[in-house]
């Protein structure tokens, strides 16, 4: 075995992949959760998992943090969105994961929506879709739809740029001239309007997640003819920051979504005995994203994708 990174971690595997008490400060101590630039694992391997949710296995490579998280969990660290997706979809639903990185959300909703299906997952970065493409054959997952670009409010091509060497840090804004350095490669990719591609099926969508790190407000434009058509429910990553940078606002985005006839929840999940559990709050007037919140929960005003969510809505 390689001591080039704290292989030393792998003991605590067993308790960190069965999420027993303790196992958040045990994974931290040992460099596996709030690593992000930690240079000790620069030398990591690749290793292969099988989902513990989703039961399809995933190649993925331990030098990245996300990446890394997701083996020692054997599921995407992002909690708050696949109890969501558990709790709303169904066999034989259509779903949409715009910024798809390496398909890990992509994963959980084929394994939900089963065969019968189909996934719509977007995504840019040409090294995302040959990972994807090789969880896709490995698992011989064939209601997966990969379209290899990104989505806003009108045609283009774009430079995505990559930061800090991380793919899940991809952004097709306009970086400042302070953040500059923070971009380790870029890549011109082509960018399309949502509605031109999702309106050439005319199945229902149940869910569309966006997470396009501030370019969220200009997919959703593009998507005003879907949104309409099938009332989906709808999840955002809202980061102030992230926005700002591509020329938009929290308040731009609420008052999007508000006008396109949608209520806006902020998701967040607690730990009740060895359970995870997903609430959803509404969100306080005056556009104002509450401590925590990150991922916030559109549902329709009108339409049946709103009952989906019965038992996850507290005051």
């Amino acid at each position: 075995m390689s001591h080039g990174y704290p292989w030393y971690s792998l003991a605590i595997v067993p308790i960190v992949r069965n999420e027993l008490p303790g196992w958040g400060r045990l994974a931290r101590a040992m460099g596996i959760l709030g690593a992000e630039m930690d240079p000790r694992w620069r030398g990591a391997p690749r290793k292969s998992v099988r989902g513990k949710w989703h039961r399809f296995w995933m190649e993925l490579d331990l030098s990245d943090w996300s990446q890394r998280q997701t083996w020692f969990l054997a599921r995407y660290h992002d909690l708050d969105l696949q109890l969501l997706m558990s709790h709303c979809l169904r066999r034989g639903d259509r779903m949409v994961d715009v910024g798809a990185n390496i398909g890990m959300l992509t994963l959980h909703a084929a394994s939900l929506v089963g065969p019968t299906g189909l996934v719509e997952a977007f995504e840019p970065n040409p090294d995302c879709c040959r990972q994807i493409d090789a969880a896709l054959r490995r698992n011989r997952i064939e209601h997966v739809r990969l379209h290899r670009m990104g989505l806003s409010d009108a045609p283009a091509t774009l430079t995505l740029k990559i930061l800090l060497h991380h793919s899940g840090m991809g952004t097709l804004a306009t970086m400042p001239e302070e953040d500059a350095a923070a971009v380790t490669s870029s890549v011109e990719v082509p960018v399309e309007v949502g509605d031109s591609v999702l309106l050439k099926d005319d199945r229902p969508i149940t869910l569309i997640k966006v997470d396009v790190e501030g370019f969220e407000p200009r997919v959703l434009r593009g998507m005003s003819q879907t949104l309409d058509r099938f009332k989906p429910l709808v999840t955002t990553e809202v980061i102030e920051s992230w926005l700002q940078r591509a020329g938009s606002s929290v308040n731009e985005l609420f008052q999007l979504m508000r006008g396109f006839g949608y209520r806006g929840y902020g998701l967040a999940t607690e730990r009740r005995g060895l359970r995870y559990h997903l609430r959803a709050r509404p969100l306080p007037p005056g556009d104002i994203l509450p401590v925590g919140v990150s991922d916030v929960l559109w549902a329709p005003r009108a339409g049946d994708r709103a009952d989906r969510l019965r038992g996850i809505i507290s005051a």
